[in-house]
Parts: structure tokens; sequence; C-alpha cells
């Protein structure tokens, strides 16, 4: 599911083995919430891990109020017609389940319905789904994060100290950070064609430039996953080879995971956060980059392919294929001056703050509640 949904349909398995483990899975869920379920529970599920959950729940108990949120994109129409006709349908009928479903972003949900309309022949109106017995709601609500959490985060006094020792540590040269799992849906191969190309075209910044990657092993026991991590952590390599000079190395990458408190102390030492990813549902590091940088010091760049694009519309967009473009956009996101950066920042914290987590999780519950 994963790599289907965000358009890498070269790297899905067709597996009837596969498949009977996912809906195994699902039931097994079912089982369990079934036996602690009440009568005014609202039952809240994520992701798709878990399609097949809300018509499971809902053929048990047919009055319950379910919410079925989907984190990563909802493929168009082609790609989720590359699905076998059985599983895509019970996919759909599956999320069907749910009163209210809920996307990040508006083309995602047009995706949804559009594959309920031809697929199942259910029309919709103004978001709303009428299946042979039931009215389902569909919402789109972009995911928020804990404002005050990273907006306030030098409050802590652990992080203060750790901010201030990395300042001392990275004072004599401009940083760009980026934190990923080592995924092919996340654009790490253009994203480092992309500072090679920076490097060569802005050679005033060699010796002055740092980037950071924190990128976590992710799924190695997928082949595909280990062959693009070897092959992101190569051209690393390469880079380094051509622009290392005297003591200085442009890019140092870790894959270890690091706690909350130490990636604050990143995102406020930071000048750039670069986010590429090829497709993404939403991508909270973008959105907590842009809480926790220092207002007339830290700037984004961002795929226009990131669900998060649509609530920071006052980043430095960019198509992440276009190389030349993400390199033109890391030395703009550097030499632009620090009251541009401030007015980007507060228009996009301004935003933030309203769509915040407590106002996200709301939106769903009145829907389920009162609508």
């Amino acid at each position: 599911m994963w790599p289907l949904f965000h358009s890498f349909p070269a790297y899905v398995e067709y597996d009837n083995d596969y498949w009977q483990t996912y809906k195994d899975v699902n039931f097994a869920f079912a089982q369990q919430i079934l036996k602690v379920m009440k009568t005014e529970d609202i039952v809240w599920i994520h992701d798709y891990h878990l399609m097949l959950l809300p018509q499971i729940l809902r053929k048990e108990t047919p009055d319950a109020r379910i919410i079925f949120f989907l984190h990563i994109p909802f493929p168009n129409f082609e790609i989720f017609s590359l699905l076998p006709k059985k599983w895509r349908t019970e996919v759909l009928k599956g999320i069907l389940g749910a009163d209210v479903v809920g996307f990040h972003t508006y083309e995602y949900l047009q995706n949804f319905l559009q594959c309920v309309l031809r697929f199942l022949g259910y029309e919709h109106e103004l978001g709303k789904i009428l299946t042979d017995k039931r009215l389902i709601k569909t919402v789109t609500s972009p995911i928020g994060t804990n404002f005050e959490k990273f907006y306030n985060a030098l409050d802590n006094l652990e992080i203060l100290e750790n901010v201030k020792e990395l300042k001392r540590k990275l004072e004599d040269y401009e940083v760009l950070l980026s934190i990923d799992r080592l995924d092919y849906t996340k654009g790490l191969l253009e994203r480092f064609k992309m500072i090679d190309r920076f490097l060569e075209k802005y050679p005033q910044f060699q010796e002055k430039f740092i980037y950071y990657g924190i990128m976590p092993f992710s799924r190695t026991h997928i082949p595909a996953y280990r062959t693009y991590a070897k092959t992101v952590t190569d051209l690393c390599d390469k880079i380094n080879w051509k622009y290392s000079k005297n003591d200085w190395t442009p890019i140092h990458i870790t894959t270890e995971s690091l706690p909350r408190n130490k990636v604050i102390t990143y995102y406020k030492n930071a000048d750039v956060c670069l986010v590429t990813p090829l497709d993404d549902g939403l991508n909270l590091v973008a959105k907590e980059y842009v809480l926790s940088c220092e207002e007339k010091k830290g700037m984004i760049v961002l795929s226009k392919f990131a669900g998060a694009a649509n609530d920071l519309r006052h980043s430095l967009l960019i198509n992440p294929y276009n190389i030349e473009q993400g390199a033109d956009a890391i030395n703009q996101a550097l030499t632009i001056s620090e009251q541009e950066k401030r007015d980007r920042n507060i228009k996009m914290r301004k935003e933030l703050k309203e769509k915040n987590i407590y106002q996200w999780a709301t939106t769903f519950i009145e829907k389920t509640l009162y609508e």
C-alpha cells in the first residue's frame, strides 16, 4: 500500500499472502476493539494499515460512531486502479464503514471520491457520499502540531543549554538541516543532487556551509529500501570527496534516530530546513521547523508535493525533480534579508497556531457528534 499510495507502482508487490495477512491484521484489531468499545464511544481509526477495519466494526456494531483518517496521500484513479479489483473494492468499502473520512488535502479527498464513484458507483454531493444504506461525510483537515511545545521550546532549560552549545560549534557555518527516514518517497537523491549543484553554482559557500542529515534507516527488511539507502550514502560520499578541503566536509549524516529535544536543538540552529519529498501525505518536520527556528534566521525550502505545502505557502516552494530550482532555492534561503525571513515565518506561524493539533482533533469529533 505504501508505494502504491505514494505513486511508486514499480515498488508494489501484488502477493496474495500479503493481502491475506493485511486482512488478518485488520480482523485482529477489530476483535480487540469489540471487547472494550461501548455504545457512546467514538472509534477513531488511523492510516493505511487499517483501511478494512471501519467496515468490519460496522458489520458487528451498526450504530457505532467511527472516524477514519488517512495520513498518507490517496492516489488518483489511474494509480489506484492498479490494485486487483477485489482488493480495491474491499479497501474502498472498508473505509466507507466510517461515518467521517478525513484527508490532509483537497486533492487526496477528490481522488478518493473519484475512486468511490468509478469503482463502487456511489455519488457524492458537497463531500457527502450516499451509499445504499448510509451517508458518509468526507473532510479535508491537515493535521496540526503542538504549537506551544515547539514555539516555546527554549522554556525547557535542557534544550536552551543544548542550543547554546551547538551554536558555539557551528557559528562559523551556514547550517542546512533535513530530517527524514531513509525512504524513496522522501526525495533524498534529488536533495543531494541539489546540494551538489548548489556548491558548484555558488562556490562562495564552500567551506562556509554544512549540511546535517538525520536519516534513520527504515524498513531494512525490504530489499528496495536497502538498495536505496546504499545509493543515497554512496552519493553523499561522492559529493564529500568532490568538495572536501582542509578540515571541511560539506555533508554530515547520521542514520540514528534522535530524541525530540535533540531534534529541536537542531531546528533552532539551522539556517535552512530542506524538505524534498517526491510525494508526502503531510510532513510534520516542515511544520515543526517553522515553529522552532529563529524567526529572522530560519527559512524552509519545501517540496510542493508535500501536503504541508498547503499550510506553508510562504515557504520557498520547489519542484524536487528540478535540481536547478532546488539549488537556487537553497541560495535564496541563505541570502534573503532577515526582514523577509521574519515576515514569512510570522505568516506561517499564525496559520499553524490556528490549525494546531487540538483544532484538528476537534474538527473530527464535532463532525461525528453534531453534524
